[in-house]
């Protein structure tokens, strides 16, 4: 299942890529941990009657952020393509094999973290 999810993020994300990368790549990686330790408790033996609350606590969690951060993501990606939809398909398009121009567009034109509680996008604290 997490590989499915993995696979469906990098089809949907993947025109961010080059476009605004660093965002891209911090989001991504905090999805891959998260799918990291869902997987993780996945494997854990549930014969453990005491862990069994435990992990569903921490399951509903994970799932919690992974849920807010893809939601942002995909706001972040909506916005962008209403902003740079035409600039979007020119980039994909181009031919040129020079390394492509910089985008004038910044994370900060539609994400302020500023607003955001740190644990949303801290997940070594939330396990």
């Amino acid at each position: 299942m997490t590989n499915e999810l993995r696979r469906s993020l990098d089809n949907r994300y993947s025109k961010v890529k080059g476009l605004d990368q660093e965002w891209y790549s911090a989001r991504k990686r905090q999805l891959d941990e998260i799918l990291d330790k869902l997987q993780h408790l996945h494997k854990l033996n549930l014969d453990d009657r005491e862990n069994i609350e435990g992990m569903k606590k921490k399951t509903i969690k994970l799932i919690a952020t992974y849920s807010n951060i893809t939601m942002k993501t995909n706001n972040f990606l909506s916005r962008w393509e209403r902003k740079h939809g035409s600039k979007l398909k020119s980039y994909q398009s181009s031919t040129l094999s020079s390394s492509p121009t910089p985008s004038t567009f910044s994370s900060s034109d539609v994400y302020d973290d500023k607003y955001e509680p740190d644990f949303l996008f801290n997940t070594s604290r939330a396990w």
